[in-house]
């Protein structure tokens, strides 16, 4: 070997062997994401008829209460007594609009986390595989 032969096999690295993913692989991680997306979707769209059933429930809620204050508040004799209508009513009022977005965030927090769900359990099942296979090589 010549000194140039040599000095180019000293300078030279050995290049990572990439193996390239055989298509049957790539379609099946395609099909779990695709599940899982759907798995997904599935909760996150049940979570949000959820949360449009109770918003539906508390704004009809909320007109009758209303109406009926209005009637209450026809019928005052007095400006003490309208007063006293209109302080109880917004006390009420308020209170069950702090109550409605605590049901609000908590139905919220539950399809956050039942969405998530999916997403784990692939997570999960990937690093196994993935974990396998490093102990293999």
């Amino acid at each position: 070997m010549c000194a140039a032969q040599a000095k180019e096999s000293a300078t030279k690295t050995e290049e990572p062997t990439f193996t390239p993913f055989s298509s049957e692989a790539i379609m099946e991680m395609n099909s779990a994401n695709i599940q899982t997306f759907t798995k997904m979707s599935d909760v996150m769209m049940k979570g949000v008829a959820t949360l449009n059933e109770e918003m539906s429930r508390f704004a009809s809620m909320r007109f009758s209460e209303d109406m009926e204050a209005q009637k209450s508040f026809m019928a005052c004799k007095s400006p003490i007594e309208a007063f006293s209508v209109c302080s109880s009513f917004m006390q009420s009022t308020m209170r069950e609009y702090f109550e409605e977005v605590r049901t609000l965030t908590g139905i919220a927090a539950e399809i956050s986390q039942q969405s998530l769900t999916p997403v784990e359990e692939q997570t999960e099942e990937i690093l196994k595989a993935a974990n396998g296979a490093t102990k293999k090589n």
